[in-house]
Order: C-alpha cells, then structure tokens, then sequence
C-alpha cells in the first residue's frame, strides 16, 4: 500500500486529501439525516396503523409494545452503523494523512 511505502509525499497531496475528507464527512451526514427522515416517516406511518388497528381490535394491546421495540432497534442499529462509519472514516483519515504510522 502506498500509506507505507518510504516515499515522501508531495506538499499538495494533504491539503488535497483534507478537502476529500471533509467531502466525504458532509456527504455521511446527509446520508444519515436522510435516512432518518425516511425511518421517521416510516415509523409514522407505522404507529398510526398500529393505532388504527389497536382502536378497531382492543384485544390487541401487545402489538403498541411490538411497534415500539421494532421502531427502537431499528433506529439504534441506524444509530450504530452511523458511528461505525464515522469511526472507520476517521481511521483511514488519520492513516492516510500520515503515511509513517501504522
């Protein structure tokens, strides 16, 4: 890999693997807030047919317990893959932008 080769690097290469980097950043950040707009509207829609189905089977109390359980875990998995994604950025960042480290 080219990170840990003897070569010197030249004087534009981490200026222009910065801008790269901060691309990359914004363009995880609009990939979450999109994807948590869509997992907010698709929990919406969700819990207001659990709702709708509760009010016409009252029987059916248990499935309000089973919405929400499905709505957190999937918000913490999105949670989750997020910070793994930034972590991971961050990792290549720091051993691209000193290619002496290993």
């Amino acid at each position: 890999m080219w990170f840990r080769s003897n070569k010197q690097p030249d004087d534009v290469s981490p200026l222009l693997f910065e801008e790269e980097f901060q691309e990359l950043h914004m363009q995880n950040k609009r990939m979450f807030r999109r994807h948590f707009i869509f997992w907010c509207i698709r929990w919406t829609i969700g819990l207001l047919a659990t709702a709708w189905f509760v009010n016409e089977f009252p029987q059916h109390q248990w499935l309000w317990g089973l919405t929400i359980g499905f709505a957190t875990l999937s918000l913490m998995v999105m949670l989750i893959g997020n910070r793994l994604i930034m972590k991971r950025t961050l990792k290549t960042y720091i051993q691209r932008s000193n290619p002496y480290i290993e």
